[in-house]
């Protein structure tokens, strides 16, 4: 359960405009500060609170990592549809006469 309250006061901690720098990047520092002054009371030690919340700092990372490769992926199949508009029919076309498909 304090996992819980940890990482929804990390998720919030990362959404707000004064935990990122000016690139848009998220600090971290700050998010730790958040997370630590509201949460840190519910562990027995620093030891065992920093365990959790790189834990999910970690998980929170991956999945913006994910976001990101997925849309730089749909990115570029919009960005080659546009340079190429019939490629389509052409891929369907080629995979009819040359692989039998």
């Amino acid at each position: 359960m304090i996992h819980s309250m940890l990482e929804i006061e990390i998720r919030d901690a990362v959404e707000k405009s004064e935990n990122l720098n000016e690139d848009y990047s998220i600090n971290w520092n700050f998010v730790d500060a958040d997370a630590y002054a509201e949460c840190r009371s519910f562990w027995k030690d620093d030891a065992t609170f920093y365990e959790s919340f790189d834990e999910i700092v970690d998980t929170i990372k991956a999945e913006r990592s994910e976001e990101a490769a997925a849309e730089t992926q749909i990115e570029m199949e919009f960005d080659l549809l546009s340079r190429y508009p019939n490629a389509v029919q052409q891929l369907e076309v080629l995979k009819k006469d040359f692989l039998g498909m």
